[in-house]
């Protein structure tokens, strides 16, 4: 049995709000295989960027570890202890992406949340230029600060109803940078055969060009999604 008073009962501690929350899933298991070999440096340089392109006072990052091996997780445990990230789930099984996400993403409060990968690099302001397309478009529901192929029109039904003379057509994505994401990928489409290299559609507001492929889906939300 307890004894006496919990000693921190009346100690108060103010809880700051911050606007966005990153979620990461990562999975780098104890393996042979080629797919794994340079995951975690890979992992590392990412975290790296992504700390260098944020404001700890504005973003919250949870990393979720789908049962990793214990070099990964120390790593990730070092990140929460130095507090460099605020949360670290740690599962006993790989659930996978999708489901741990949304499981962590129900229980934010946080306005933005980015939804991102393990292996990604982020450029400076990436954030920011997020942001202003949802503050450009109210009803945008998720955004993608990278090239997105063939996604114009995944559930943007809405989108195309309510600004049908606005959308326009033209090149707005160098192919350089189409090029550059496709490898990053390990994905190979042809630059001839797919119209998406020629031609993107778009939004223009406030002369800035927004292309469809990154607003992909009009949710009735408060939450704002990024997907990296």
């Amino acid at each position: 049995m307890r004894k006496g008073k919990n000693p921190r009962e009346k100690i108060y501690k103010e809880i700051l709000y911050k606007p966005h929350r990153i979620i990461i899933p990562v999975y780098i298991p104890e393996s042979k295989e080629e797919y794994f070999n340079n995951l975690f440096s890979v992992l590392k340089t990412s975290i790296n960027s992504l700390l260098k392109t944020t404001n700890e006072t504005q973003t919250n990052i949870t990393i979720i570890n789908n049962n990793s091996k214990k070099e990964v997780t120390d790593y990730i445990d070092g990140l929460l202890y130095s507090k460099k990230i605020d949360k670290h789930v740690k599962l006993a099984t790989n659930y996978g992406k999708v489901y741990t996400i949304l499981s962590e993403a129900k229980g934010s409060y946080e306005q933005f949340i980015t939804i991102a990968d393990a292996d990604v690099f982020y450029f400076s302001n990436w954030l920011n230029s997020t942001i202003q397309v949802f503050k450009n478009y109210k009803k945008a529901g998720v955004v993608a600060p990278l090239p997105m192929p063939q996604l114009a029109y995944y559930s943007n039904y809405s989108l195309f109803f309510n600004n049908l003379h606005r959308v326009k057509k033209g090149k707005v994505v160098l192919d350089k940078d189409i090029l550059l994401f496709e490898k990053s990928i390990n994905s190979k489409i042809s630059l001839e055969k797919n119209n998406w290299f020629r031609n993107q559609l778009y939004l223009n507001k406030k002369n800035i060009k927004y292309v469809l492929e990154q607003v992909i889906l009009l949710l009735h939300t408060e939450k704002r999604f990024c997907i990296t």
